[in-house]
């Protein structure tokens, strides 16, 4: 008969079956006890035993023994969701414990969590208490305010809220109104709510309270009458002419809408602007008193007024006067002779000022006091010197009046008897046109006079005489030098020998275009300015405003159209300041900015109101720079940094022109096919001239020429692209490398940076060329020595520069050409002054003159 296997499998076991199964069960339970029994679980732990809800604590379970070789696994659980353990915690070989984080949750009431660790068979537990939120503070903000306004309270809790959260509020007084409740929301830890006040006659403190649970909080909130000025506070003397400071003061913060304060002056001579904003939250503001010359102390009363109320300052202004010694240098043992001055005659009974010298050595003295009588506008005294240990040795003497205020001026004193000065006026002429050369020597002439010998390196340039005498009792001399006409720049050295000194000065001459005139643009009753775009009828740039609050000093975009009563003032009003730097036909570009906060590039059509802002979707701030047709260039802010960008017309259709894994970029300008900028930092310091050819990153070309560490290109015509160049070391000292630079020097590019050519003027100080039309460049010489800058242009190299300023024949220390543009009429130039913006024009006549064959008219002008 068959076996049954059921049967079989439940056969009764055998002896050898019963001993095999015996050792299997007894090996299984001593692989799996034997851990446990070998190392008891001592405790568990937690510390802090207790935190506040939303806040961690640490727990730690403890063996008898060191754990085995593989570790030991213990295992976790918590009695409450306000306690949050992992399931086991592990303790590595050798150690006796094991420490695991417990999140906690908020809780409306105390929680006590029993927390259990598990080793085998033994269990040990421990308690980790969880408090619930508490309120931690009340603050009003402001904490003062006038009464009739309103102030924000804010509620703070010791965490977040487990659930929606209720928080009782009260005031202990009439005057200011709290809601009954705040409320905060599942998962804040701050609520804020509104106080409103009323107007009270005397100052009133308002007690807020807080109350959640058994904890309360707090706070003050002061309410004042309705005078919200506490003070006007000035300078208490100002010279007349000069601008006086003035602070006004509020009792409270002002409120969300501000505080209006009306402005008056009790005398003419001071203007004052008739009001000024304080701005919500602030409590003070400045504003500028101008005030006018006067002839006799003026006592004057500004006024500021607000809702009823006024406080004033008094300050006198006094008649402007100023000291001078002539001569200002002289041989040490010898006497000057100090002045002040008035700008006008002095009052009745004359004005007195009180002298004082600072000479650590005691080499000047004089009298303690000079008074200018009345109807006087002058008074002299001596000042007696003593001789020095060395040459030009300086000595300041100081004339003080009444109310503190001063003027001072200094005394040189040499050794021996010497030149002081040679002095060029002007030092830059056009051929054929005369200059004067000025000899001063430190001391003054005696009977018969002093001669001074006179020589020209470049004899048959500059026309000298062999000597100049300077009379009995002066100590200066002026003699006429003549030069030729000249083909191009050329300059000649003009020296003077006197006694044992010699002293000599550069004379540059360039080539005379009498053809060309220029226009001043600065508009009547603005502060300076300054023109940086140009086309044949209008011209573009900025006049320097101040702004109604602060009077801080700001620009406003200008628009001309060949004179200064065309300007129109751009200045959009929501901005605190903007300027044009680039126009094309009817439009024009440059940027708009807050005194604090980034800028955005703006385009406007010859009006305020159609200021459109530039600035692309995202970016922190950006700028135009330049405008040809339609395409407009400057930078942006693209993922955290400044790009070179070309828009085509509008805010969002914008080009990022920055190469791959360059570094910050600007383009400057553009002739609407090509674009030129920077690479770099965009100072003299690391950075490098750029063209773009293209309207893609991928056109980029580096122009920065071998030789020269940094380069920026500024303007573009065709193949033409001028900038500068210049070099930067790091030199060691003080502690840090410090960097030492060399330039800017003008540059001109044709496309390459192996076609660089220097346009810097031989015997200058630095140079730098920003615009180019067709090949003629513009820009600015440094001249040395006390000549200033002076408005430049170029054509294809040094050797072909004109001082435009020579062109002009005007008595200014300064000026700059900063914009170019050609056609049929002849060249424009753009620029700025000691007298503001300034347009030249060199007249298609003088064309040939300038330029002979060497013009390249431009290849697509921007017609106007």
């Amino acid at each position: 008969m068959k076996a049954n296997p059921r049967s079989l499998r439940l056969a009764p076991f055998t002896e050898t079956a019963i001993v095999i199964r015996l050792i299997l069960a007894v090996c299984v339970f001593i692989g799996t006890t034997s851990g446990s029994r070998a190392q008891k679980l001592s405790q568990i732990s937690v510390s802090p035993a207790s935190v506040e809800g939303g806040t961690s604590s640490t727990g730690t379970v403890t063996l008898g023994s060191p754990a085995p070789t593989k570790g030991i696994k213990v295992l976790l659980g918590s009695n409450s969701p306000c306690a949050l353990v992992p399931a086991s915690v592990t303790i590595p070989k050798g150690a006796v414990s094991g420490t695991f984080g417990i999140a906690t949750r908020s809780a409306a009431n105390a929680i006590k969590a029993t927390l259990k660790a598990s080793l085998g068979s033994v269990s040990k537990t421990a308690t980790l208490t969880v408090l619930p939120i508490t309120l931690v503070g009340l603050t009003f903000d402001p904490a003062s305010v006038v009464g009739g306004t309103s102030a924000t309270g804010v509620v703070a809790l010791s965490g977040t809220a487990p659930v929606r959260t209720v928080v009782s509020l009260s005031s202990s007084s009439l005057s200011a109104t709290a809601p009954t409740m705040v409320i905060f929301p599942a998962g804040s830890s701050k609520a804020s709510f509104s106080v409103t006040t009323t107007s009270v006659t005397k100052p009133v403190t308002a007690t807020v309270s807080a109350t959640l649970g058994s904890v309360t909080q707090s706070a003050t909130l002061s309410i004042n009458v309705l005078d919200p000025i506490l003070d006007v506070t000035s300078s208490v003397a100002v010279m007349g002419g000069n601008s006086n400071w003035a602070y006004v003061s509020l009792v409270a913060p002002a409120g969300p809408s501000g505080v209006v304060v009306f402005l008056t002056s009790s005398d003419r001579s001071a203007s004052v602007p008739p009001k000024i904003t304080i701005g919500p939250g602030l409590s003070r503001a400045e504003f500028g008193i101008v005030t006018s010359v006067v002839w006799k102390p003026t006592t004057v009363t500004v006024t500021a007024s607000a809702d009823g109320s006024s406080q004033s300052t008094k300050f006198v202004i006094d008649p402007p006067f100023q000291i001078a010694v002539a001569p200002e240098e002289i041989v040490g043992g010898n006497t000057a002779t100090g002045t002040v001055t008035l700008a006008g005659p002095a009052p009745a009974g004359g004005l007195t000022f009180a002298l004082s010298t600072e000479s650590d050595g005691a080499l000047i003295t004089a009298p303690p006091s000079v008074t200018i009588p009345a109807g006087s506008k002058s008074a002299s005294f001596s000042v007696d010197s003593s001789a020095p240990t060395w040459d030009g040795t300086n000595e300041m003497i100081r004339a003080t009046n009444s109310d503190g205020l001063y003027s001072y001026t200094y005394v040189t004193l040499d050794k021996e008897l010497k030149l002081t000065s040679v002095v060029l006026l002007p030092n830059s002429v056009s051929g054929g046109a005369s200059t004067c050369v000025q000899v001063t020597v430190n001391e003054v002439a005696p009977v018969g006079g002093y001669v001074v010998q006179l020589t020209a390196s470049a004899p048959s340039l500059a026309r000298v005489p062999a000597s100049v005498t300077i009379p009995a009792g002066a100590n200066s001399a002026v003699a006429t030098v003549a030069t030729a006409s000249v083909s191009s720049f050329q300059s000649s050295v003009i020296t003077a020998t006197f006694g044992g000194s010699t002293m000599g000065t550069t004379l540059w001459v360039t080539k005379a275009l009498p053809g060309t005139t220029y226009v001043l643009l600065n508009p009547d009753s603005w502060g300076t300015s300054r023109a940086g775009a140009v086309s044949a009828k209008n011209q573009g740039g900025y006049v320097d405003a101040v702004t109604n609050s602060g009077n801080v000093l700001v620009q406003h975009a200008a628009f001309w159209s060949g004179t200064k009563s065309s300007f129109v003032d751009l200045h959009p009003s929501s901005w605190t300041g903007s300027y044009v730097a680039g126009l094309s036909g009817n439009l024009q570009v440059g940027n708009v900015y807050q005194i604090q906060g980034g800028g955005h590039a703006a385009l406007w059509n010859g009006t305020a109101s159609s200021f459109l802002d530039l600035n692309p979707p995202g970016s922190a701030s950006s700028s135009a720079n330049a405008i040809s047709g339609t395409t407009i260039v400057g930078y942006a802010t693209f993922a955290g940094g400044q790009h070179a960008a070309l828009w085509a017309g509008s805010a969002s259709n914008v080009i990022d022109l920055n190469p791959i894994y360059a570094g910050p970029s600007n383009a400057t300008a553009t002739d609407g096919k090509s674009t030129v900028g920077y690479i770099g930092a965009g100072a003299i310091i690391a950075s490098s001239a750029a063209l773009w050819t293209g309207q893609t990153p991928d056109s980029y070309v580096n122009l920065s020429p071998t030789g020269w560490s940094a380069s920026s290109a500024l303007g573009v015509s065709g193949n033409n692209q001028v900038g500068w160049v210049g070099n930067l070391t790091w030199i060691s000292g003080f502690g840090m490398p410090y960097p030492e630079i060399t330039g800017p020097f003008a540059a001109r590019w044709s496309g390459t940076s192996g076609s660089y050519v220097s346009l810097d003027v031989p015997g200058d100080i630095f140079s730098t060329a920003y615009a180019i039309s067709g090949n003629v460049a513009v820009g600015y010489v440094q001249c040395p020595g006390q000549y200033g800058v002076h408005a430049a242009l170029w054509l294809d190299t040094a050797s072909s520069f004109i001082d435009l300023m020579a062109l002009a024949g005007a008595n200014w220390a300064n000026s700059s050409a900063n914009a170019i543009y050609s056609d049929s009429t002849g060249i424009y130039v753009a620029g700025w002054c000691d007298a503001g913006a300034i347009v030249w024009h060199i007249p298609t006549s003088d064309l040939p003159k300038l330029l002979g064959t060497q013009y390249q008219k431009p290849s697509s002008p921007i017609l106007p």
